[in-house]
């Protein structure tokens, strides 16, 4: 497994944020390694912001809000 995916699993299983995807556990096969997350109903930014002829600048507040909520809780 890559050191990039043990950082991810290692970060992420330490955090505990509303705005950044739970990891829940990691599965292994002889061949396979397969990382289970939490699930997110109604499915990702970019699918949100794609969808939407123009954002509101009260959306876009909440998104950059909740980015800037995100990167602070991984920076710390």
């Amino acid at each position: 497994m890559s050191e990039f995916t043990n950082n991810e699993i290692a970060i992420l299983s330490k955090i505990n944020n509303v705005n950044i995807i739970k990891f829940v556990e990691m599965l292994r096969t002889a061949n396979n390694y397969y990382l289970v997350y939490e699930f997110c109903n109604g499915g990702t930014l970019a699918e949100h912001i794609k969808s939407k002829i123009r954002l509101t600048e009260q959306e876009t507040i909440k998104i950059f809000t909740q980015l800037k909520n995100a990167f602070e809780a991984l920076y710390s």
